[in-house]
Formats: structure tokens, sequence, C-alpha cells
């Protein structure tokens, strides 16, 4: 059984089944893989799932304990959008790039002006 089968059209995995899987997983003694719990954790909504969580929380293993964790938390935080922006030292360097317009990247920028 793979743990990050999304259950809904829009690929999330609802979080109750989430941890009925991990309970299964934990009956038959059996640690999914890494990579595996690492997709279910990405395909959860947005948001913090208390009640899952607290569910997951009571399962003895690993993976649950990681699961629990996350559900407790606010999971990634949204993307930035805007220029590509390095920030080195307190001090913060970005610049847009066109399409074939030969610019240096904002790292390579950032290099030599941080250091």
């Amino acid at each position: 059984m793979l743990l990050a089968t999304p259950t809904w059209m829009s690929g999330h995995l609802d979080p109750d089944v989430l941890v009925d899987r991990l309970e299964t997983c934990a009956a038959a003694e059996v640690e999914p893989p890494p990579a595996d719990l690492a997709q279910a954790l990405l395909r959860l909504p947005r948001g913090r799932h208390p009640a899952a969580a607290d569910r997951a929380a009571k399962v003895d293993s690993e993976a649950a304990r990681s699961a629990a964790r996350w559900l407790a938390g606010d999971g990634l935080a949204d993307p930035g959008c805007g220029p590509r922006v390095a920030a080195h030292g307190g001090r913060v360097h970005g610049r847009l790039r066109r399409r074939g317009a030969g610019t240096t990247s904002p790292r390579s920028d950032c290099s030599r002006s941080c250091g």
C-alpha cells in the first residue's frame, strides 16, 4: 500500500485516510519508505489538521510521529513570487532575468558582492 495515493480528484490526500494507512502499516510492523511518506505529506491540504495529528501521535511508528508533527503544524510555506532573490549576511540582492538576456544570475552577483 502506498501512503501517498491521493483520495481527492484534486490530488490531495485526506488527512484521516493518511492516518488510517499509517495505522495499518504499524499494525503490520512495516515502516513506509521515506519518499512515500514525504509525498503523502506534500499531498495533504494546506493548514493544520489537529484531529488527525492527535490520532497519528498515538500510532507507534516513526512515520506516524513525523506525520503528527506535520499535521499539527502549517506544512510548507506558500512559495514567494517576484524576482529571484538571494540573501546573505543581512544583505538582499536580486535581479529579474530576461530570457536570453545574457545577464549573470543573482547568486553569482551576490557572491561577488557578499564575498
